[in-house]
């Protein structure tokens, strides 16, 4: 007789991975999120402040993983993120989300699976739901790599971190602006520390034009179960069609391929002209992602 779906929280990144590194390299690619901040959590625990939730999730069916979740942001309201998972797992890990203090008001992640958590939040909160963001998770089949355009490539350093950390802040702006959205109460942010650690890392690419004046970000994350996903990929609105992110993102795709891993990416769908350019580069749409929005008292 097979069981109903249970959730399972862990506290500790370490147990987590523990209990579900099987899952997490039999599906890396769509599991890369999950992989990439429990590990992160585990080598460096964030400064988390008051009340920041922190936890991750398996939903399992007879002791078999179907799929996974985690709440771990550092911002507000602390969005929920899901893998892939069946409608009866989705349905299972809303009901145990109900408990959570503060009440879950975002959950993104792969659908359908999060359009199931949202559905039934809402209409067990009297809520409605809104899309805040269509996004599709993209990999690289073979790089096709562009012309470089002038200039030079290299890795951002601390010298940089002002510049790194006002371009970030650009980047959710704009990307709200060339989408036609309100910009986000609560961009996406860094726990404290974090930025220094990535720039320590070696995690942003700048590329500098011909005169050394830098005028292009890419960012990637450290590789997890053998996956590096690429991103942000910011260039200011004066430099934009010179050929700079194409340029940057085949340097951090190759990066990745040579050093053994598969390279991905998300693409904003309200931004054509990037979902385009990363196709020119080789990569190929896998699946539909969300972030939803629970509107109401």
């Amino acid at each position: 007789m097979t069981d109903r779906p249970r959730v399972h929280r862990f506290q500790d990144p370490r147990s987590f991975l523990a209990r579900a590194s099987d899952y997490l390299r039999a599906e890396p690619v769509v599991t890369s999120v999950l992989a990439t901040t429990a590990e992160k959590a585990a080598r460096r625990p964030a400064e988390l402040g008051p009340g920041t939730p922190q936890w991750w999730a398996t939903v399992e069916v007879d002791g078999l993983i179907v799929g996974l979740a985690m709440r771990c942001a550092p911002w507000s309201p602390f969005p929920v993120y899901l893998s892939p998972m069946p409608e009866e797992a989705a349905l299972a890990l809303a009901e145990d989300l109900l408990v959570d203090v503060p009440v879950v008001i975002d959950v993104n992640g792969a659908r359908p699976a999060a359009d199931v958590v949202a559905g039934h939040l809402a209409e067990v909160t009297g809520r409605g739901v809104e899309e805040a963001m269509r996004l599709r998770l993209f990999e690289l089949g073979e790089l096709l790599d562009p012309p470089d355009p002038p200039g030079t490539w290299r890795l951002a350093t601390r010298a940089d971190q002002d510049l790194v950390a006002d371009w970030l802040d650009r980047f959710h702006l704009e990307a709200d602006a060339q989408a036609g959205r309100p910009p986000d109460p609560n961009p996406p942010h860094f726990a404290p520390g974090e930025l220094e650690a990535r720039l320590d890392e070696g995690l942003f690419g700048l590329w500098c034009d011909a005169a050394g004046q830098v005028v292009h970000l890419t960012g990637w994350n450290a590789a997890a179960q053998g996956v590096v996903r690429i991103g942000p990929v910011f260039t200011p609105a004066p430099q934009r069609g010179k050929g700079y992110a194409a340029a940057a993102v085949a340097r951090a795709s190759a990066a990745a391929v040579g050093a053994g891993h598969r390279a991905v990416l998300f693409t904003d769908q309200a931004n054509p002209t990037s979902n385009a350019l990363y196709v020119r580069l080789g990569y190929r749409a896998l699946t539909d992602m969300v972030n939803l929005h629970l509107t109401g008292p």
